[in-house]
């Protein structure tokens, strides 16, 4: 499976890197700024991997009330909290942004085409739409849990034949059988 490969574990322990209000939120801090939300994200993720997990999960959830679509400014702030604490991650990390896996992963493809035809640092207008467009993508896990369902389901049927209404139509082929 692809997580013993990215965490090198086979139940990886997945941690939520928890973010303080940020800026355009009610509950933000303005005398304190950006600042503390950086110091306090960057104690907690020492913390955490101090702690021995495996990954981290970043997410706004002191962002209250929370929101369907998420602003632009919540996408830049993280994004700057993340820039401010990338040389402290010692383990994968990510955030959970696609609501519309068609239309993300149409997104995902052509900024790698860019990347590849067009090159570094050309292509940073069309890695950062996409890094827009995505942040500010619904969230759901729909996919993965009805694909997993689906594979338990499949895997604990494999020694039944195949039902009748699904196996080839006859042909002289299956008459000679």
């Amino acid at each position: 499976m692809w997580t013993d490969e990215m965490f090198q574990v086979k139940k990886p322990v997945i941690a939520l890197l928890h973010l303080r209000a940020l800026p355009g939120d009610p509950l933000y801090d303005d005398e304190a700024g950006m600042q503390y939300v950086i110091k306090m994200a960057g104690e907690e993720l020492d913390s955490l991997q101090d702690g021995g997990v495996d990954g981290i999960l970043i997410s706004n959830e002191f962002s209250l009330p929370y929101q369907k679509k998420v602003s632009y400014i919540t996408v830049a702030a993280m994004a700057r909290i993340i820039g401010a604490l990338e040389h402290k991650f010692r383990v994968p990390y990510g955030v959970n942004i696609a609501y519309n896996p068609m239309e993300a992963l149409e997104l995902a493809v052509a900024a790698f085409q860019a990347v590849h035809l067009i090159g570094m640092p050309e292509c940073t207008v069309h890695l950062t739409e996409a890094v827009v467009y995505l942040s500010l993508a619904p969230k759901s896990n729909a996919m993965e849990t009805a694909y997993m369902a689906a594979k338990e389901d499949a895997m604990s049927r494999l020694a039944e034949p195949v039902p009748l209404q699904i196996r080839n139509a006859p042909t002289k082929l299956m008459e000679e059988a």
